[in-house]
């Protein structure tokens, strides 16, 4: 039997997780979350208690990978606005203050590519 996209009605690819592209994926990622029985996820949304075992084993752990990276993102900053207020503060030459402004700018730029998923 071929599976199509919820969303687009167009075939899905071999190897693509079809909670993914399900338009409720939020709803469904919700559900697994609270660990509702799949049986009763899988016939809320039309899928197999397969598919969405699959999809809670190999792609729920990316959105806490995600919301790691972002709050390490926001640590970051805050880390970047404090040394800044530090030379600010400071009675070092303005171009000693400028050069380390240039610096903590190339490391936030740096750190936050560098935090970034490819997905």
């Amino acid at each position: 039997m071929r599976k199509f996209r919820i969303d687009t009605g167009e075939s899905l690819k071999s190897g693509q997780c079809a909670v993914c592209f399900h338009k409720q994926r939020r709803e469904i990622n919700e559900a697994l979350r609270a660990k509702v029985f799949l049986r009763v996820v899988a016939e809320q949304y039309g899928m197999s208690e397969a598919a969405l075992s699959r999809h809670r084993k190999n792609h729920m752990s990316m959105s806490t990978n995600q919301q790691i990276l972002e709050r390490l993102r926001e640590k970051l900053l805050v880390v970047c606005a404090a040394a800044e207020a530090r030379v600010i503060d400071s009675d070092e030459p303005d171009d000693t203050v400028d050069k380390v402004f240039e610096l903590i700018d190339d490391f936030r730029q740096e750190a936050i590519q560098a935090l970034t998923l490819p997905w």
